[in-house]
């Protein structure tokens, strides 16, 4: 990747515009993060920010449709369901793509285990934090969350779908971009805007990576902050280092803006052009 150019003072003006315009109810709805909004508890959200994050793969419908099912189970007190813990698997029919029931059961139990030593999630992802960088503190964040014992059953499954579930926990080392976990961060440890949830205060926005896929990707290229085709973990890297020139406290505070405007079907270099009176939305069409 190389620098950004001497436009940046004028892309950053175009990244505050697209901030304001995005960060509405009209794209909350139509976001996983809506799930998050819709209960009020901390300890709840915590819960079903990772399980809405982790489905927050493939069609934005089908993303909804699935979290909300496998929410369902989880009732009115997620946190108080996943700390009491299922016998048996919860979902038995479920499916979102690659993700099955059992996949859920075996989250579900390791946030009971979580739950059982550890207050909360970010004091469990905190654990031996102080002068770490956030390849390490995901990592080990990853590593032990399933080193927790749990049930014979529940690793009997793990073995089952050993698969399914790293891709669901993906491992920064192994040079994933892990853009799911990286928004759950997003979402837990930015402050509170009307979207981001601002409730990990310990970690905050500082250390926050941008959450890359394929179509942010596509905005990156289209920047030309890189020419990568893969979204991995050094795009993801370089990518926030360009917006900490933006927004030095808050890297990833445009992660949302431009996840919205990319599903707008906007390219970004038209979406500059008609911010600045050079096209019309008629052209655009």
């Amino acid at each position: 990747m190389k620098a950004p150019s001497k436009a940046s003072s004028e892309l950053s003006k175009l990244l505050q515009i697209a901030f304001d315009e995005f960060h509405s109810q009209f794209h909350l709805e139509r976001d996983p993060i809506s799930y998050v909004h819709r209960f009020t508890r901390p300890d709840d959200q915590e819960v079903v920010g990772l399980v809405s994050a982790i489905l927050a793969y493939g069609n934005v419908t089908t993303i909804l449709g699935s979290v909300g099912r496998a929410l369902a189970v989880l009732g009115e007190n997620p946190h108080r369901a996943v700390t009491a813990g299922f016998p048996t698997n919860p979902l038995p029919t479920f499916r979102h793509r690659f993700t099955t029931g059992e996949d859920l059961w075996v989250i579900f139990a390791r946030l009971k285990a979580v739950y059982a030593s550890h207050r909360t999630l970010e004091d469990f992802f905190l654990v031996g934090a102080p002068g770490r960088g956030m390849e390490e503190m995901l990592s080990s964040f990853v590593d032990r969350f399933f080193a927790l014992p749990v049930p014979q059953a529940i690793n009997d499954v793990e073995k089952r779908r050993v698969r399914s579930l790293k891709y669901l926990f993906p491992h920064p080392e192994r040079g994933s971009a892990c853009k799911r976990l990286n928004l759950y961060l997003r979402w837990m440890a930015r402050p509170s805007d009307g979207v981001d949830l601002g409730l990990w205060k310990r970690l905050g926005p500082g250390p926050l990576l941008l959450p890359v896929d394929t179509h942010l990707l596509k905005v990156l290229q289209d920047l030309k902050w890189t020419k990568s085709n893969v979204a991995n973990w050094k795009v993801a890297v370089a990518a926030t280092e360009f917006l900490r020139t933006i927004s030095p406290d808050d890297p990833v505070k445009f992660d949302f803006s431009l996840c919205h405007l990319s599903m707008s079907r906007f390219a970004i270099k038209d979406y500059w052009k008609l911010k600045r009176g050079l096209l019309t939305h008629e052209t655009l069409e």
